[in-house]
């Protein structure tokens, strides 16, 4: 069964969808993938815009390679864990405007991932 689907957002590792038909939104951000109602949908964002400018606010800037960020998950025994560039990413694809937006597609598009030998 096919859904129509709108683009939100999108960055170089992310995207982000709303099913028109079920009003679901699917967030994928590298090897991460989230399908949520509105409500879930609108929680996490806001979730992730807080846990940015928590990280901000406490001049935690630094961009090291270790993912000492942490995101809590339902299970006990599973986080999910970002460094500092990966959440200013998914920050920034929950930020995005419209003409952002189509930049960004711009962008995306150009970037090519091949060696011109």
């Amino acid at each position: 069964m096919s859904h129509q689907i709108q683009l939100i957002s999108r960055t170089e590792n992310g995207v982000i969808y709303k099913c028109l038909e079920c009003n679901h939104y699917q967030i994928e951000y590298k090897n991460l993938n989230f399908t949520f109602s509105i409500v879930g949908y609108d929680r996490f964002r806001n979730y992730i815009k807080s846990l940015y400018q928590k990280h901000l606010e406490e001049g935690i800037l630094c961009h090291s390679l270790g993912k000492n960020i942490l995101l809590p998950t339902n299970s006990e025994t599973l986080k999910i864990s970002f460094n500092m560039r990966e959440l200013e990413e998914l920050f920034s694809l929950f930020s995005m405007k419209k003409k952002e937006q189509k930049e960004a597609d711009l962008e995306t598009e150009m970037t090519y991932d091949f060696c011109l030998n």
